[in-house]
């Protein structure tokens, strides 16, 4: 986000209505960052994941 606003350009995301252009919508964009980078999984569980996902299992049956 920094790095697109130092550059002069803007980031929108469309399916979660978020304007970097508004302070709510750059207190909106951090919280959703902070959320993904704390539910981020290792690297070994994503690829397990996938296969499993790739091999037919369903997300539920995945989140299960």
């Amino acid at each position: 986000m920094a790095r697109a606003q130092a550059s002069g350009w803007n980031f929108v995301a469309l399916d979660l209505g978020i304007d970097l252009t508004t302070a709510a919508g750059e207190f909106m964009a951090n919280v959703m960052a902070s959320a993904a980078q704390w539910e981020l999984l290792p690297p070994e569980v994503a690829a397990r994941i996938h296969s499993a996902h790739q091999a037919g299992a369903g997300w539920s049956a995945l989140a299960r």
